[in-house]
C-alpha cells in the first residue's frame, strides 16, 4: 500500500471522534443519561427522543469501522519494530477487533431498546442499563491493546526507531488511565458512575488523546518507512552485485580468448 493511502486511513480515526460527538449530541448523549434515573425516567427519554436516538446511534455504529484500518495500519508499524512472527503485533489487532465490537453491540442494543415503544419501563431500562454498562465498563481489551503497543516500542533498539521511546510509556499511561471504568458497577452516582467525571469524561477524553497522539505517531512511521525504502533502493543489492561479477568475468574471458587469436593474426602479417 502506498504512502498516501495509509495516511489518509490512518485519518479516518480522528474524523470518526468527530462523527461520534456529533452523533452523541444527536441521540441527547450529551450529558450521558445517569444510571440513577428510574424506569420511567429511562423510558420518558426513549419515547420522546426516539427518532434521534436512532439516527444518533446508527451514525455511531456506522463510523465505528472507521477504526479498523487505524488498527491494521498500527499492527503494520509494529510488525517493523518486531520482526519476524511479531505476536506483539497480532495480539494487538485482536484487542482492536474486539474493540470495535464493543463499540457497535452495545449501540445496537440501544437500538433494540428504543424499537418497540409498547415495551414496560423495566425492560427498557434493563436493555438501557446492558448498552451502558457494556459501552462503559469493559475496558480491558483497551487496556491490553495499549499495553502491547508500549511493549513493543520498548523492544526497538534501533538507533531510528520507528516510534520514539516516549510513545511507549505514553500507551502505557493511556491504559492506566482506562482502569476507573471497570468499576462502573458498583456505583449509580458519582465520578465513578456510567455517566461520572473519571468513568467516562474522563476515559473518554484519554482515549481521544491517545488517537490524536497515534495519529501523529502513524504518520511519522509512514514517513520513517518510506525513507527507509527510499535507501535500500539507491544501496546494491546482492543479485544486482553478483550479476555485475558474472558480467566482469564473462568480459574478461572474452578478452582473454581473443587475445591469442589477435596475436597469431599479427605474426602472419608480418
Amino acid at each position: 500500500m502506498n504512502a498516501r493511502t495509509q495516511r489518509i486511513l490512518v485519518w479516518l480515526a480522528p474524523i470518526m471522534v468527530v462523527i461520534w460527538l456529533g452523533a452523541f449530541l444527536i441521540a441527547g448523549f450529551l450529558p450521558v443519561p445517569s444510571p440513577a434515573d428510574s424506569a420511567q425516567q429511562v423510558a420518558a427519554m426513549y419515547e420522546s427522543h426516539r427518532t434521534s436516538i436512532r439516527v444518533g446511534v446508527m451514525l455511531t455504529i456506522a463510523c465505528a469501522v472507521m477504526l479498523a484500518p487505524f488498527i491494521g495500519i498500527t499492527t503494520a508499524q509494529m510488525k517493523r519494530v518486531e520482526g519476524r512472527g511479531s505476536p506483539l503485533a497480532y495480539a494487538q489487532l485482536a484487542m482492536g477487533a474486539l474493540l470495535i465490537l464493543e463499540f457497535v453491540y452495545p449501540m445496537m442494543i440501544v437500538q433494540v431498546a428504543a424499537f418497540r415503544p409498547e415495551r414496560s419501563p423495566e425492560t427498557v431500562q434493563a436493555l438501557h442499563d446492558l448498552a451502558w454498562m457494556l459501552f462503559v465498563g469493559v475496558v480491558s481489551t483497551v487496556f491490553m491493546e495499549f499495553v502491547l503497543i508500549g511493549l513493543a516500542i520498548l523492544q526497538d533498539r534501533r538507533a531510528n526507531p520507528v516510534f520514539p521511546r516516549w510513545a511507549a510509556y505514553f500507551n502505557i499511561w493511556v491504559a492506566l488511565m482506562m482502569v476507573p471504568g471497570s468499576v462502573l458497577p458498583f456505583f449509580k452516582t458519582g465520578p465513578l458512575a456510567w455517566n461520572g467525571i473519571i468513568t467516562f469524561y474522563l476515559v473518554a477524553s484519554a482515549f481521544t488523546i491517545w488517537l490524536l497522539v497515534m495519529t501523529y505517531l502513524l504518520l511519522r512511521a509512514i514517513d520513517h518507512e518510506q525513507r527507509e525504502l527510499a535507501a535500500e533502493t539507491l544501496l546494491p543489492t546482492p543479485d544486482s552485485e553478483l550479476a555485475e561479477l558474472r558480467g566482469q568475468v564473462e568480459r574478461l574471458t572474452r578478452l582473454v580468448e581473443s587475445g591469442p587469436g589477435v596475436t597469431r593474426a599479427g605474426t602472419q602479417g608480418a
